[in-house]
């Protein structure tokens, strides 16, 4: 997208790259200072990947970042399998929280941590997923991620998704992010 004569693919990678170092260097300190990511650490910083189980049919792909967003998605989740037990579902999540939720899901064939937004980490999961389509919830921005299934030909669809008045004005003073 133009945003005032600069490219939105320009500017987002280079605002990533140094987000995810920023990122990083928290997400490590409060693994060992706190106790927090610990087995998904290296998974979220893209050092790990992920196995993702082989393609059998029709594959739904659910992202939620946080516990509340997942909690959200428990019902959908099963009446996707109801509708068609043979559809894979595969599940992301950001935080530890919702990744641990998302395990309890019955009908989630597998739940995975989505790394930090960059440009390569979300081409190599993009495509080891494979998915038919492509659920977001509620109103998370994952530029790279977006832009990437969208380049795969992938359908997308957003459930939840709402802004808040403190959020919208909030967003309005960054026109070019939001």
């Amino acid at each position: 997208k133009q945003v005032k004569g600069i490219e939105m693919s320009f500017i987002y990678p280079i605002f990533a790259f140094f987000w995810a170092i920023v990122i990083s260097i928290k997400y490590t300190s409060d693994r060992f200072r706190h106790g927090k990511f610990t087995g998904i650490l290296l998974y979220k910083l893209g050092i790990r990947s992920q196995k993702i189980i082989p393609k059998k049919g029709k594959r739904v792909w659910i992202h939620a970042t946080s516990y509340g967003e997942t909690l959200s998605t428990k019902v959908l989740v099963s009446r996707l399998k109801e509708e068609d037990p043979n559809c894979q579902i595969i599940f992301s999540a950001f935080t530890s929280a919702g990744y641990n939720l998302a395990k309890s899901f019955k009908g989630a064939d597998q739940v995975i941590i989505l790394p930090i937004d960059l440009k390569f980490m979300m081409r190599r999961l993009v495509k080891a997923i494979d998915a038919d389509l492509f659920i977001l919830t509620e109103s998370d921005y994952w530029y790279n991620l977006l832009t990437t299934v969208k380049s795969s030909n992938c359908p997308m669809m957003l459930i939840g998704g709402r802004v808040s008045d403190r959020s919208f004005a909030r967003f309005s003073k960054v026109p070019m992010f939001t």
